[in-house]
């Protein structure tokens, strides 16, 4: 799960344009530029995308959401993953571990310079259920 679905998309959008889908210490300086290449945004391929995610995001919440489960957030991953792995373990009743760092951001660009058409896509969900996120 991220918190924000648009985020989610936006990953996607950037994964199908570039071919790259997860970083590693091997992609090239061309495949890390090609990821990097501004996005324009379908607003209404957005806009279903992510109420697909909020939908199954709901969904697993409440099929899944009780003492017996927990939740893991890439978000929160990101941030502190050896945080969050000892999390998992504890849950699983594991003694906690030292990981590494397991995260390195393929695109830093703030959306507003990362996608062309940002001031639409602004202007589009700011009228709908996804306002908070924009």
């Amino acid at each position: 799960m991220r918190d924000n679905v648009f985020d989610v998309y936006v990953s996607s959008l950037r994964a199908r344009q570039s071919g790259v889908w997860h970083p590693t210490p091997k992609l090239s300086q061309t495949q890390r530029d090609k990821h990097a290449k501004p996005l324009i945004v379908n607003v209404q391929d957005a806009f279903a995308h992510m109420s697909r995610n909020y939908a199954y995001y709901a969904w697993l919440q409440a099929t899944f959401g009780g003492d017996g489960a927990i939740t893991v957030k890439f978000d929160d991953l990101r941030r502190n993953f050896n945080s969050e792995m000892n999390r998992g373990l504890g849950f699983l009743g594991a003694d906690p571990m030292e990981y590494p760092d397991r995260f390195e951001a393929l695109n830093r660009t703030p959306h507003a310079e990362g996608i062309e058409n940002w001031a639409e896509v602004q202007s589009f969900f700011r009228r709908s259920i996804f306002s908070d996120l924009f």
